[in-house]
Order: structure tokens, then sequence, then C-alpha cells
């Protein structure tokens, strides 16, 4: 009797298969929980948290970068280097680039009579970098300053934002010159100089800006295994600080410091750097020549900004480059002060706030109703 007891008592540290098989199951779910939960973390990380700026890598590497699905701000354009990507979408799901490739309102390539067209060319100051939504963008607000007033008031007008973030003038040229010269606008306001003064200093200096720029270049996607890896937030957060940073802003246009480009042409004994002007007046041209008006906007800095002495000294050159321009080739000139916008609407060394792009609009939309109205603008 008690022989048979003691087989039916499993011996001291030895565990039942049944319980081993319920340990085991519960560990599995337990990790799998545990995953789960994690990968709806990493998600999280990357749609609004510290791991967003690795989104357009993980897209990029992904297989991902279509217009319709834009994770990416930017894409490469054989001529005009770059743009803005069509589609593109905020954080929130709405969408802040419109398939025709800018920021914001789509508007029809033909003109609606008796609407007068604004085309806003510039760099990220016109695009609105770190203004979340395409609305608080000083061209938006201007368009809607513009149209207030009782209905039938007065003319319509319609607003384009064709700023670039990173833009130079001689993107500007290009955009207007390959795109925007057949959306036919009747004012061009040109607000640029920061990125061109940006430039000068560089070595190696060239005036097509092959010394600082590089073709955008986006990373090629992985095999189908790969793809497929990457679909998991959570395997992406761990791989993809492996192969590198983040395709986005300056990094995939700038070329590493010091370097020459790869065709070296111009003189280094030279010391003047033509570009700026020679790209703004020829811009002039083109505009002039589609019978539109141009207005000049000088590129402003805040106050008490970060910038080298260097730096700030070529932004104030350029701003006086433009105002050369205007006084010799009779252009109208907007001059606003850098001090009429409140310190605490600027967000860092250039870029505005909603409210700041509000005050630079009202300070616009004025000049641009006379310019409207065929009169003088006094600046």
């Amino acid at each position: 009797m008690s022989d048979n007891l003691s087989s039916a008592v499993p011996a001291k540290g030895v565990v039942p298969k049944r319980r081993r098989w319920w340990r085991c199951t519960a560990v599995t779910i337990g990790i799998l929980v545990g995953l789960l939960l994690a990968e709806c973390v990493a998600r999280i990380m990357f749609t609004s948290g510290p791991a967003r700026s690795l989104e357009p890598l993980r897209a990029a590497l992904a297989g991902e970068l279509l217009p319709e699905a834009a994770f990416q701000r930017s894409i490469p354009q054989p001529y005009l280097l770059y743009s803005p990507a069509p589609g593109h979408r905020r954080s929130t799901g709405e969408v802040d680039h419109n398939m025709q490739g800018y920021r914001g309102w789509p508007v029809q390539l033909a003109k609606t009579p008796g609407i007068t067209r604004i085309l806003c060319l510039g760099g990220s100051t016109t695009y609105g970098w770190g203004v979340s939504s395409a609305q608080d963008a000083y061209p938006a607000q201007l368009m809607e300053i513009l149209n207030e007033g009782p209905p039938g008031g007065g003319q319509g007008y319609e607003v384009i934002n064709a700023g670039l973030p990173f833009g130079t003038s001689a993107e500007l040229l290009t955009h207007y010159h390959f795109k925007f010269h057949y959306y036919r606008p009747d004012i061009v306001i040109i607000h640029t100089g920061g990125n061109d003064a940006l430039a000068v200093d560089r070595g190696h200096y060239h005036p097509d800006y092959s010394h600082w720029r590089r073709p955008m270049t986006m990373p090629a996607p992985w095999g189908p295994g790969g793809r497929r890896l990457l679909q998991s937030r959570l395997a992406a957060l761990a791989l993809l600080p492996l192969v590198g940073g983040a395709p986005r802003g300056s990094q995939t246009l700038e070329r590493p410091a010091g370097t020459p480009p790869e065709s070296s042409w111009f003189p280094s004994e030279r010391s003047d750097r033509p570009a700026f002007r020679h790209n703004i007046e020829s811009l002039v041209k083109l505009v002039r020549a589609d019978n539109a008006v141009a207005l000049l906007v000088p590129f402003r800095l805040e106050p008490r900004h970060a910038l080298t002495a260097d730096e700030a000294a070529q932004i104030d050159h350029h701003a006086r480059i433009l105002e050369e321009i205007a006084r010799y080739h009779a252009i109208p000139l907007a001059a606003f002060s850098a001090s009429m916008i409140p310190r605490e609407d600027w967000v860092d060394d250039c870029h505005l706030t909603p409210e700041g792009c509000r005050k630079k609009a009202a300070y616009l939309a004025p000049r641009v109703r006379k310019l409207a109205e065929g009169k003088s603008v006094d600046d």
C-alpha cells in the first residue's frame, strides 16, 4: 500500500508535466503580451514620441516612400533638386502638403477671373517651419487678411505657399522657372537671403552652391524580409540606430564640411560671392517677363539670435543686396524690422509662432493690396 502511495507522489524537485505545460503557456502568453505592449509603445514613440525623427528612415528602408504615404517632408526632384513631398501628413493625420507639391490648400492652374494670385517664394520662414498647421504659416494668414471684409466689397485673393525648407535663391529660381511660372501669379513675394548667407563662408565656394549642396538622396529599401521586419516599430527601434541617422532636414542636402565639389571651376582666390545677386536678378527678370510684380522681402534674424558674428553679418549683407536690387531695378521692397515681432513670437533665431506669422502677414497685406491696385509701395 505504501509503495503505491509513494509512486503517486512526485519526487522532490520534480514538476508534473501538466504543471510544466501551464507554466510554459503562461510564460509564452506573458512574453507575447509584453511584446504586444512594447510594440504599442514603440508605435506611439514613432508617431508622436522621441523616435518620431526615425520614421523617415524606417519608411525609406521599408519601401514606403510613395506620394500617398509621404512620411518624409521632402522628396528628390531631377531639376528642382528637391520639393515638398506631395500628400505629406502631420502626426494628427491632417494633410499638410497638397498633391501639387506645396504646403496648404491647392489652387487650380488656371486662374479664376477677378482673382489676384499671389505667389510666396522663400525658404523655411515662408514655408512655416515650426508652425504645425499650414493655415498658420504667413502665406495662409496673408490670404485670410486680404480677403477680410464684406462679401463683394472688393477683389478676391488667393495665395500659394511656395516656401521650401532650407531653400536658397538657387532653388527659388529653378522652382519658379520650371514650376510656379505656369501658375501665372500676379504678384510674387520673394522672401529670402538667410540660407544663401550660410553658404558664403563655406570652404571651396562655388556660385552653383555645389560646395555646400549635394543631390538629395534616400537610402535604398531593404529586401522583402527586411521590409517585413521593419513593419514592427519595436524591431525598427532596435535596428535603426545601428543603420545611422534619419534622412531628414538639411542632412540629406549638405556636403561634409570642407570637401570640395566634384567639379571645381570657380577660382578659389576670388573674393566676390556673386550667386545671390545673380539669382535674384534672374528671378526678377522672369517674374517681370510674366507680367507679374515682384515684392522683395529681406530675411530677418531674431534680435537675440545665437548665430556667430560672421553669420549674422552675412545675413545683413544679403539683406542689403536685396535693397540694392530693389533700388537699381525699381522693385517694390518690404523691409520689415525684426523688432516689430515681439520676443515671445519667435520660435528660434528666425522662425515665428503662428502669432508672429500673423504679424508678418499683417505687415505685408496693405503693401500687397497697393500692388494689386497698381499703386506704388514706399518702404
